[in-house]
């Protein structure tokens, strides 16, 4: 790879910006799909499963089948795109 335009060893502006520019067009050429994220679920879950079994009395138990339901949701989020 072609090294970028320096002065005395120090980057240019210019040439960083082509560099950075460079690097994002090979990464987004590269015909891969973005994949899902399930975090924002899971983190969902948990709470909503925090609430709703705080108002049955089982705040842990709640939470623990939040975490679960979160853990299916994002195993099967993860077998559909493996697939793809």
């Amino acid at each position: 790879m072609a090294q970028p335009a320096s002065r005395n060893g120090a980057w240019s502006e210019g040439a960083g910006l082509v560099v950075l520019a460079v690097a994002r067009a090979r990464g987004m050429t590269n015909g891969k799909k973005n994949p899902t994220g399930a975090g924002a679920i899971i983190a969902f879950l948990i709470l909503a499963g925090a609430i709703v079994g705080g108002m049955l009395g089982q705040p842990s138990a709640g939470l623990l089948a939040g975490a679960a339901l979160g853990g299916v949701i994002a195993l099967l989020l993860w077998l559909r795109e493996r697939g793809q």
